[in-house]
């Protein structure tokens, strides 16, 4: 622990805490960061290359010692599951304006994402973040969650794209219908149900009026 405390210190972050391999620190401007050490390949530094945006999850990584150090944004204000979970307790659905806020800020991050070229494919619930003032944000994509040793969260069949299940790859337009699978999960706060393939969601957007997407 020590020898990683150090390399910490070196580069600039005050430690708060470890637990699990997974160490928690803090930067000058007030951020805070999950770090873990990773092994080094050509793989993971592309998987690194992700776009900054203000509603994706915030990335940082440094090398040292041979190793890579992944840091992400601490999101104090829980996931998306969370919030559906407790809403379900209360038997309340989510306002409609909620949800389109939340909604139009994924879309954003998850559009900044597939103008660079970048497939998610992991569009869940549990992978939204929040911060601690309430601002939405897109968490790691499955690529560099896959490097991370964290648990995975669920993903079933039900929300996993037709052509998925069916065995063809994973495209752009999969990620289209993980986020469909995903509005309707805010809307009623229950998950697609297995063949839910005719989800229509209508996105409106002041440059193209409104634009309708069929999953």
């Amino acid at each position: 622990m020590g020898g990683v405390e150090s390399i910490l210190r070196d580069q600039g972050y005050t430690v708060l805490g470890e637990k699990d391999g997974k160490y928690l620190v803090h930067l000058k401007e007030g951020k805070r960061f999950l770090v873990e050490q990773i092994e080094k390949d050509k793989h993971v530094e592309e998987c690194l290359k992700c776009p900054v945006h203000a509603h994706i999850v915030e990335t940082q990584s440094f090398e040292a010692r041979g190793k890579i150090y992944l840091l992400m944004e601490q999101c104090s204000g829980g996931t998306l599951y969370e919030k559906i979970q407790a809403q379900k307790m209360d038997n309340v659905p989510f306002s409609e304006e909620k949800v389109m806020a939340w909604f139009t800020k994924i879309c954003m991050a998850l559009e900044h994402l597939h103008t660079d070229g970048i497939t998610h494919r992991l569009l869940i619930s549990q992978n939204i973040f929040f911060t601690g003032c309430g601002t939405v944000r897109l968490g790691e994509t499955a690529e560099l969650h896959e490097r991370a040793r964290v648990e995975k969260p669920k993903h079933t069949n039900a929300k996993q794209p037709p052509e998925v299940q069916e065995g063809r790859p994973y495209t752009l337009h999969s990620d289209i219908y993980a986020l469909g699978c995903l509005l309707y999960e805010m809307c009623t706060l229950k998950t697609c149900a297995s063949g839910a393939y005719s989800l229509i969601c209508f996105i409106p957007s002041q440059s193209v009026g409104c634009q309708r997407w069929t999953f």
